[in-house]
């Protein structure tokens, strides 16, 4: 009980110091128009309005079509079970966005230039996590905003870059065993959903392409060991400063009182950005 009681308390204790810090107005779409209003009346006319107004609505299990020989994100080790519904969350496939299909991709040997934000204390396996970037954001505002990562999630800090894929017979010269029919990493890439963060109460848009890389998966697993061996570097992203609002959760108010605003203030819009309507039709002519 006293665990769970610290645990709330921190939460909300976190959400007011992103309040304090973000600002107390936000821009809600009503209609045709758009009306400034408070951050809490704009969570309620988010949640009153239908769910075709999120900019990017997840996909549903019905728009995946899996591809033999790539990662099947149906299939059970990628679904979880509600708790209390029981219901099944397909969360891979939710993690991409309804307005535009899930591609499968060869990413061929040769090079190549993706990206992973990493946490820089957390281990190597990290680095072989499942969402890539097709391409490194400017800033951490940007980041968080068009791929909808939450504080929960990542909190940033490093990357890493996948810029070369080594051939078959490369491989095979360092000892890995690759299969017949291998011709470079096996993805899916579409653009990334719109995801609401319970910390601060608000959503990230989301609308920007990522890939999704499952390195369990045999085909890809012959780049495991290359990839968590890759060199991480420093983002150098300071306007996305989560440590700081963490540390300002257990620290008096008045040591931060002049603390730099490093959020985003007010929400984010629901009318889908110049950037999100190219990255979309990228995605389609892939398809």
């Amino acid at each position: 009980m006293v665990p769970q009681a610290l645990k709330d308390l921190n939460d909300c204790l976190f959400r007011v110091r992103a309040h304090l810090v973000e600002g107390t107005w936000a821009d809600v779409t009503v209609g045709a128009g758009r009306v400034t209003t408070r951050e809490a009346e704009g969570r309620m006319a988010a949640a009153a309005s239908d769910a075709g107004k999120i900019p990017h609505p997840k996909a549903t299990v019905d728009q995946f079509t899996p591809k033999e020989g790539w990662p099947d994100l149906g299939e059970d080790r990628f679904v979880q079970v509600d708790a209390q519904t029981k219901k099944k969350i397909y969360a891979k496939i939710e993690s991409f966005s309804a307005n535009a299909p899930i591609v499968a991709k060869t990413l061929s040997p040769g090079e190549i230039h993706i990206f992973r934000v990493i946490q820089l204390n957390k281990p190597k396996w990290t680095k072989s996590g499942e969402y890539w970037l097709p391409n490194m954001p400017q800033n951490g505002t940007e980041w968080r905003e068009r791929w909808a990562v939450l504080y929960a999630w990542n909190s940033n800090g490093g990357f890493v870059e996948l810029a070369r894929i080594p051939s078959a017979d490369e491989l095979s010269r360092l000892g890995i065993h690759v299969p017949q029919d291998w011709s470079g990493l096996r993805a899916w890439s579409g653009l990334v959903s719109s995801q609401f963060d319970e910390k601060l109460g608000r959503y990230w848009a989301g609308g920007a392409t990522q890939l999704f890389i499952d390195f369990k998966h045999p085909h890809n697993a012959v780049l495991l060991d290359y990839v968590q061996a890759l060199a991480a570097k420093r983002t150098g992203w300071t306007d996305v400063n989560v440590a700081a609002i963490l540390k300002a959760v257990v620290t008096p108010m008045e040591q931060n009182e002049t603390a730099p605003k490093t959020m985003l203030q007010g929400y984010t819009s629901i009318t889908p950005s110049p950037e999100d309507e190219r990255a979309r039709a990228d995605v389609v002519s892939d398809h």
